[in-house]
């Protein structure tokens, strides 16, 4: 604020005004604030947020490069890092990891709750594009690897490590009331009750995420979810292939489904217990529902679950088995070698500047093979590197699939124009400039194949003949084209992710509020707007009601119930089964489908 002594009173009020002095006050606020996101590029300024006034705790952070913690063993005399964020005072801002992680991450509090690398995430709060590897975290209730209890959107992140704890643990979250997106755990994750391999407990929306990690616990312990524990918990599009064990209410995929609904899941691990042990769900209420899911009989040890339909490995690996599941959008599979994995991990790696040999290395690292090796010249990249491979770089491909490469052969002959397709804009101009061109008009254009930033097409093209001096125009990819925003608007949630996958978009942040005219569980407003336009993969945020105002909707189970048990069975009628129906089948409609809908819808 010292930079106001630059200005005297008089030339403020005189000259300026109070507008004018407004402005400079805001302009010098978001100097000083750092609307930018503060960049982290150790674990003491990481731990700094929260508990230092230059890191707020609701302040934007962004990872500058890979952190190793190992010096975390040794602080607080053996405790270990301090989680960011507490119960009463949660993780507001957002911290993006732009791709980096971070490695041996040790947090060691066994008599704490709320543990992880953050301990309570807010509903503003956002943890995005982050990794752990070899982490280890111990607490007592509330405990992920990442998050200990997560009220926000936590996107694109992974861990992997050891993580143990008593109540509500689990690889990525213990406890999820918000959003997980795109993550995935390979952890051990061990506790005693309400136990997952990426959450313990859910009462969020888990979406395209993904645990192999091998869980234990004695009751709710599943694959991937310990506990899926209020009306509106979601499960969108998930899978888990780790061991589980435990004493009761024990799941491939689920512990124990007490409320909530999912939909194209399955699990492969191995699944064992004493007492409601089920390959896919332990244990499921009747008022729970699971759609298109699946578990894999074979590998699982179960041919009984509460939800689900089992399948043998052979079918398990067959695109034919999972009836109107998103394949292409969402899902790929390999028939008869793999089971169905998400598109979205598996990038092509990129190989541009490697050697034919170095790139033949990467490829078998990543589930690739190299695929045809053609020739081109080129003023800028030395003979004998990768001058352009196809598929692109980030470009999603099946596993097995082969990469084909153009390796460059040196400079060009004399008046000759280079051939520019396929390269990046930057290298494409400076390919033109150094055949001794022009670069002349540049057009953008959308593109589903040819992603953002490559060159489409050029004039003339690429070997033609033509004096120095003459200009070459370029036509760039200006990325995929865009979809027009379906209305989703009084559809319910699965039925809008439905529709919205169908045109290649996904649902983002589901947000409850009370309405007197919208029925309960239908979409109040969307955003964008029906109509809008939106890049392929981006996503849609929609406000559900949550029924009439000031008539609340208790949250998973009633005051004094123990969690997984429902109150008010009717007489005679065993837990979470009616009496003379057999386990997971809920009375008059066939498993695993409300009644009057489809199975597949």
């Amino acid at each position: 604020m010292c930079m106001l002594k630059k200005f005297s009173k008089p030339l403020l009020k005189n000259r300026i005004g109070v507008i004018g002095l407004f402005l400079i006050l805001s302009s010098l606020i978001i100097a000083n604030v750092g609307w930018s996101a503060i960049p982290i590029d150790n674990i003491v300024d990481l731990q700094k947020i929260g508990n230092d006034p230059e890191y707020p705790i609701n302040g934007s952070y962004e990872l500058s490069q890979d952190i190793d913690a190992s010096s975390t063993q040794t602080w607080n005399e053996g405790a270990g890092f301090q989680p960011i964020g507490s119960s009463s005072n949660p993780f507001s801002g957002t911290l993006d990891g732009k791709g980096y992680h971070i490695s041996n991450l040790y947090i060691n509090r066994p008599s704490e709750d709320y543990v992880g690398l953050f301990g309570r995430v807010s509903s503003s709060g956002n943890v995005l594009n982050l990794g752990l590897e070899s982490n280890l975290v111990i607490g007592k209730n509330y405990v992920g690897g990442l998050i200990g209890s997560n009220e926000g959107r936590a996107d694109t992140c992974y861990v992997n490590g050891s993580v143990s704890g008593t109540n509500n643990v689990g690889g990525l979250a213990g406890n999820n009331t918000g959003t997980l997106n795109k993550c995935y755990s390979t952890d051990t994750v061990a506790g005693e009750t309400t136990v997952g391999g990426l959450a313990g407990r859910n009462a969020g929306t888990i979406s395209q995420c993904y645990s192999t990690s091998n869980v234990s616990g004695t009751s709710a312990v599943g694959g991937l979810i310990g506990t899926s524990a209020t009306w509106n918990a979601s499960l969108r599009r998930c899978y888990a292939a780790g061991n589980v064990s435990g004493t009761s209410n024990v799941g491939g995929l689920i512990g124990s489904m007490s409320w909530g609904w999912g939909f194209e899941t399955y699990s492969v691990g191995h699944v064992s217990g004493s007492s409601r042990v089920g390959g896919l769900i332990g244990y499921r209420f009747f008022l729970a529902f699971m759609f298109m899911s699946y578990w894999d009989k074979e590998t699982s040890g179960l041919a009984t679950s509460s939800g689900g339909t089992g399948k043998t490995t052979e079918q398990m690996k067959q695109q034919s088995t999972y009836t109107n599941w998103s394949f292409g959008t969402v899902w790929g599979i390999v028939p008869g070698v793999t089971y169905p994995y998400f598109i979205w991990t598996h990038p092509v790696p990129n190989l541009l500047g490697l050697t034919v040999e170095e790139a033949e290395s990467v490829l078998v690292s990543t589930g690739y093979v190299l695929g045809t090796v053609s020739e081109q010249c080129s003023f800028t990249v030395p003979a004998g590197l990768i001058l352009i491979q196809q598929p692109f770089p980030g470009q999603y491909l099946e596993p097995g699939s082969p990469v084909n490469v153009t390796i460059s052969t040196g400079p060009c002959p004399p008046n000759t124009v280079p051939n520019v397709v396929g390269l990046k804009q930057s290298v494409a101009e400076n390919e033109i400039v150094a055949a001794g061109y022009i670069v002349g008009t540049i057009e953008e254009q959308c593109d589903n194949t040819i992603p953002a930033g490559y060159v489409i097409s050029q004039e003339p093209v690429g070997g033609e003949e033509l004096e120095p001096g003459n200009a070459v125009n370029i036509v760039v990819s200006s990325g995929s084209c865009p979809v027009t925003v379906p209305n989703v608007v009084g559809m319910t949630e699965e039925n809008a992710d439905v529709t919205l996958v169908s045109v290649g978009l996904f649902l983002g942040i589901v947000t409850e509020q009370c309405s007197d005219t919208v029925p309960q569980g239908r979409i109040i407003s969307q955003s964008p707007v029906a109509g809008a336009q939106a890049v392929p993969g981006s996503y849609v945020d929609v406000v559900i009601s949550s029924g009439p105002c000031g008539e609340g909707t208790p949250e998973g189970t009633p005051e004094g119930v123990e969690e997984g048990i429902v109150e008010g069975i009717p007489e005679g009628i065993s837990e979470g089964t009616p009496e003379g129906v057999e386990e997971g089948v809920v009375e008059g409609i066939p498993e695993g489908t409300p009644e009057g809908v489809e199975e597949g819808v």
